[in-house]
């Protein structure tokens, strides 16, 4: 914060850009080079990551939807399920370029994996052992794996991501 004084990126590798270039000789060189490998690595880091992460979601996506029939179907429908994990995102990127409101957007999926999906997956696992008459009762059980408690975080995460998409809507990404 000192260096990059008072006027400072939202992604943080941008303030590199311009480092080290009040100094001349070889060690500018050097300054250079590392300032130019900080600013290209993320970039690097996800489209090294993406192809991984498209596949694996799609191939995610092609078992929840298809279940054990799964391997009876064509190859083409893995291929469909891959492009619709990984086509969004390379259109999303496209259009909105600003990495501050892109992780302002995103960040919101966090609170959809910390509250929503563990308290689904509590609920839907407790009825699946219901349904095949197995007691949903472990040596872990407690008061915040009760019905309330899931419904509760159920409940908490939903009003956190309600509220932040209508602060995002109504009041816009944070400067």
């Amino acid at each position: 914060s000192v260096y990059f004084g008072e006027n400072i990126r939202s992604s943080s590798n941008l303030n590199w850009r311009d480092y080290g270039s009040f100094h001349k000789g070889v060690v500018p060189a050097l300054q250079k080079l590392v300032s130019t490998y900080v600013v290209i690595f993320p970039a690097l880091d996800v489209a090294s990551a993406f192809p991984l992460n498209a596949i694996t979601l799609g191939n995610s996506l092609y078992t929840s939807a298809l279940g054990d029939d799964a391997k009876n179907y064509p190859r083409y429908y893995l291929v469909g399920f891959r492009l619709l994990a990984s086509i969004p995102p390379i259109i999303g990127a496209s259009v909105i370029s600003d990495l501050g409101a892109i992780t302002d957007y995103t960040g919101i999926t966090g609170m959809a994996v910390g509250f929503i999906f563990p308290a689904l997956l509590a609920f839907y696992s407790e009825k699946y052992f219901l349904d095949k008459r197995i007691s949903p009762t472990t040596v872990y059980s407690s008061v915040l794996t009760s019905r309330k408690s899931i419904f509760l975080v159920l409940v908490f995460g939903i009003f956190l991501m309600t509220f932040a998409v209508i602060s995002l809507v109504v009041y816009g990404s944070p400067e």
